[in-house]
């Protein structure tokens, strides 16, 4: 099998390999993003085993696991030694039509706990005059996951559109959001430990004072995008450039990514 490797962001690794799937992914016309967590259970030489989701086909499922498994990553120690660890892998699949087959692209992004895959929470009403103001801002949010898989909030980064008399509310927010999420935590040698996170979390609070002129010209580029998203067929690579952009990243995982060493 012939590989090759491309760059995908900051870190990112995309191989590739040809894949036969079943009818519902030969019908595809165009490039078609997955976006996974697979679980990676490493050992003291740094090799893994892979594990995805069962819900996807099972040749597709293979296929992920095969090139997940040929990749390495640096075990922690105690005491000097390599001992074993759990993280879950996000990587970004591409499969591309070629031929008779799909071609599938498996892209290493981050590892760090399993994150569930929405979060729904309740914030507290905003300040009325928060509300008449307005404000469209990302939040740079860092936090502990605990050994309990339960978030705890560690700190907020604002951008300078963000008063300091809103930021209180945000950060109570925040709080909320952080301590509503259950994960898996990462093990070491069989036991969960605390990983430190961060993740960009997107605030857009319309005011009550914007034009109703503004507020139609939102809703039309929403339905542009919309229109587009259904229309064009980007590439593989320019599809994986937001869900880059707004992954969470584990800021101290155990175990460290070192690439593809499989030589396939």
């Amino acid at each position: 099998m012939s590989r090759k490797t491309l760059k995908m962001g900051v870190g990112g690794v995309l191989l590739s390999c040809a894949l036969a799937l079943p009818a519902w992914a030969e019908e595809a016309p165009a490039p078609r993003m997955l976006y996974l967590q697979v679980r990676a259970d490493v050992a003291t030489d740094g090799h893994v085993v892979a594990t995805v989701d069962d819900k996807l086909p099972p040749a597709l499922r293979g296929a992920i696991e095969k090139q997940v498994g040929g990749w390495r990553f640096n075990p922690p120690k105690k005491d000097g030694v390599a001992v074993t660890a759990t993280t879950w892998v996000r990587v970004a699949a591409c499969l591309v039509p070629d031929g008779d087959n799909m071609r599938l692209s498996v892209g290493y992004v981050t590892n760090g706990p399993l994150q569930p895959d929405s979060v729904v929470f309740a914030p507290s009403v905003p300040p009325n005059s928060l509300m008449r103001e307005g404000i469209d801002t990302t939040l740079q949010v860092s936090y502990a996951v605990q050994p309990n898989g339960r978030g705890k909030l560690e700190s907020v980064a604002f951008e300078d559109s963000v008063p300091e008399r809103f930021r209180p509310w945000f950060e109570h927010s925040m709080k909320q959001w952080a301590s509503g999420q259950k994960f898996q935590p990462e093990r070491i040698d069989g036991e969960a430990v605390t990983t430190h996170m961060r993740t960009p979390v997107r605030m857009d609070l319309v005011g009550t004072n914007t034009s109703r002129r503004e507020l139609k010209r939102r809703e039309e580029v929403e339905r542009q995008t919309q229109r587009l998203s259904e229309q064009l067929n980007p590439a593989c690579l320019a599809a994986a450039q937001p869900y880059l952009a707004n992954t969470a990243v584990a800021l101290d995982s155990p175990v460290s990514f070192v690439g593809d060493t499989s030589g396939g």
